[in-house]
């Protein structure tokens, strides 16, 4: 029985470990994203 908890709890820090990953990917895609359509917008302005 603790061998499956022992693996139960890595399986849970590997699963947080990748959502954490996945949500900071995400973070710079969206600041790209901003960055190029606020860099977009200004050159249409001008």
């Amino acid at each position: 029985m603790p061998m499956l908890r022992f693996k139960e709890s890595k399986l849970r820090q590997k699963v947080g470990s990748a959502v954490e990953a996945v949500s900071i990917a995400c973070a710079h895609v969206l600041a790209i994203a901003a960055l190029v359509i606020i860099g977009g917008l200004v050159i249409y302005v001008r």
